[in-house]
Order: C-alpha cells, then structure tokens, then sequence
C-alpha cells in the first residue's frame, strides 16, 4: 500500500511502498491532472514506478493519486516549470535520482493560449508562454533526458527506453478562436 507523507510531498517526496522494485521508470510532465494524472495511474497498472512532474504538487490530488496507482507502484512528485531552461539540469538530475534510471518520458505539459480569439489578437505575452512551454520546453527536456539515458549504464535493448508527445486536436483542427495554438502545435516536436 502507499502512503504519503502530506507535508513532504512538496519537496519532491518519494512516495515507497517496494524499496526493491524492479519496474520500469516512466516520467510524466503535466502528471498531476488530466489526461497526465490518467496517464501516471494506467503506467502504475503496467508496472512503471512514475516520476510525477507539474508546474505544482498539490498534497491532496498527490495523495489521491497514491492511493489510486497500483498496489507496488512507486510514485516520486517533482516540481518544475517548463518555461524556465535554466531549471532544466536540476529538473532532469532529479527525475533521474527519483528511481535510480528512466526507461520513459510522456510529454503531456502544455499551456493554452491566456485567452482564445481571434489570430489577429494574440498576445505576445501568451505566444511566447505558449511556445517556451509547449515547444521549446518539450524539446530541451527530451534532449537532455535522451542524452542522459543514452549515457546510462546498463544493457538495455533499444526497445526498452521511450519519449512520448501528447499533443492536442488544436493541432488539426482549423479554429478562428485557436490559431495561435494550431500554430504552436505544428512546431512542437
């Protein structure tokens, strides 16, 4: 069973229940809501001890979630924000430290236009949050996450390590009041 300790859970706590585990370790940016939250409970059904990554942990949702994942799953909570590339090697040393490896990293973060309307009114503001989160931050932190696992000791076959995006339908779908993000989604890697 997991248990979490509320006022640790903020400094990036790790939440044990198997000190020994042999699963897989999966990082999940945007983890603590969502389609990121549903992400980190459906690895923890697969096996994957999840490294947890949001802009902030709430105690209470972190705490639903260990008692949601799967019995002998390991939940690790990290604090970040995407948008700040000068975070990036503290980010990337503790996602690693979280569980000893990282065999998966799920892009899920993303930041919505500050307010939808028309193309012609977006905001230099909101575009350039936009992009350093959604584009620019995705990017950087699956670079120094694969240079860091190909770095990794271990005989691992290529199969065994993954990145995965997960974008949004404003990508493809023509909308007047969503052209900043359709544009920002079609940069992202």
């Amino acid at each position: 069973m997991l248990s979490a300790a509320a006022d640790r859970i903020l400094h990036g706590a790790i939440i044990v229940s198997d000190p020994t585990s042999t699963h897989k370790v999966a990082a999940v940016t945007g983890g603590m809501g969502g389609i990121g939250q549903g992400t980190v409970i459906a690895l923890t059904q697969r096996d994957f001890d999840v490294v947890v990554c949001d802009r902030t942990i709430e105690p209470a949702i972190a705490k639903n979630m260990t008692t949601t994942a799967a019995p002998g799953a390991r939940l690790s909570f990290i604090s970040n924000d995407l948008a700040d590339s000068a975070d990036l090697p503290r980010f990337v040393d503790k996602m690693f430290a979280a569980f000893g490896h990282l065999d998966c990293l799920v892009n899920n973060a993303g930041v919505s236009a500050k307010s939808r309307g028309d193309l012609l009114d977006v905001s230099a503001e909101s575009y350039d949050l936009n992009f350093a989160v959604n584009t620019r931050g995705a990017f950087f932190l699956t670079q120094a996450v694969c240079k860091k696992m190909l770095a990794a000791e271990g005989d691992f076959p290529e199969s065994a390590r993954s990145v995965i995006f997960i974008s949004s339908s404003n990508a493809v779908i023509a909308a007047r009041s969503a052209g900043s993000m359709r544009c920002l989604k079609q940069l992202s890697p």
